[in-house]
């Protein structure tokens, strides 16, 4: 089992990076895909010690989960839900081990049943440090593009938010265009929150939780823009950002650029 691409490059700042499930035969032949039916980016193919599943973990609206598939591609299964990301993961027979994270918590150690979904944590290695610290939980959105697309972004309010009160907002911008947020814990974002600014960030055009499928670069540069600035009107309400205020910060100086 493996993860590749049957797609060329998208960009040429960064490589096809929409992998998904494949077998291939163990004495050669032609590999086929398992996981086409899900459209969605995966990676991390593991065979189950009885040969009788592959799991792998895939993003999915800003999530990423496992799943399992059957090495003939006919039956799909998730295994773990919510709004959160797993990363690094092992199997047992009856178990999944994975690292787990969202918006307001680093990542832990948590342990869940493969035949019921049941999930519990192993580790409170950051249970002292959250303590002393304010960490705030995402708001997701989602509104139209001008050319009726659907963007799904987020909004992290300040940590010491009042409703009726107004704030200065920065807009987070990360590169494209196979990079992606979601429900991960950005102590940047944090850090900001806690400094008394609302967060506003979101994946446009041809993300990877949205699709394996990327758009080709130019029209993923096209409309960066105007989606862009279109989410900072849509955002606005529920951040409580005072007009006027909001800032800008980009892992890209490209996507900064495209939008300034």
């Amino acid at each position: 089992a493996c993860a590749a691409s049957d797609r060329e490059n998208t960009s040429k700042d960064s490589p096809a990076g929409s992998t998904e499930i494949y077998v291939v035969p163990a004495d050669g032949g032609a590999p086929w895909k398992l996981s086409g039916a899900l459209d969605r980016r995966s990676g991390s193919p593991v065979w189950s010690p009885d040969g009788k599943w592959i799991y792998f973990s895939a993003a999915d609206g800003g999530a990423r989960h496992a799943y399992r598939v059957s090495p003939d591609g006919k039956m799909l299964v998730q295994i773990t839900r919510g709004p959160c990301q797993i990363t690094s993961f092992s199997l047992s027979a009856q178990h999944l081990v994975c690292t787990l994270h969202d918006e307001a918590h680093p990542a832990e150690i948590h342990r869940f049943d493969l035949n019921g979904e049941k999930g519990d944590p192993l580790t409170d290695f950051n249970a002292a440090w959250c303590a002393e610290i304010r960490t705030v939980q995402a708001d997701p959105f989602t509104f139209s593009t001008f050319d009726d697309l659907t963007v799904h972004g987020w909004v992290l309010k300040p940590a010491e938010f009042e409703e009726g009160q107004h704030y200065p907002a920065v807009l987070s911008i990360h590169g494209g265009p196979h990079g992606a947020y979601g429900h991960t814990f950005r102590p940047a974002h944090q850090a900001l929150s806690g400094a008394g600014y609302g967060v506003v960030y979101l994946n446009p055009r041809g993300r990877a939780p949205a699709t394996a499928r990327p758009l080709p670069t130019a029209a993923w540069a096209t409309g960066e823009a105007a989606t862009t600035g279109t989410s900072c009107s849509a955002s606005t309400p529920r951040s409580s950002a005072t007009p006027g205020s909001t800032r800008t910060t980009s892992a890209s100086p490209a996507a900064a650029t495209a939008v300034l």
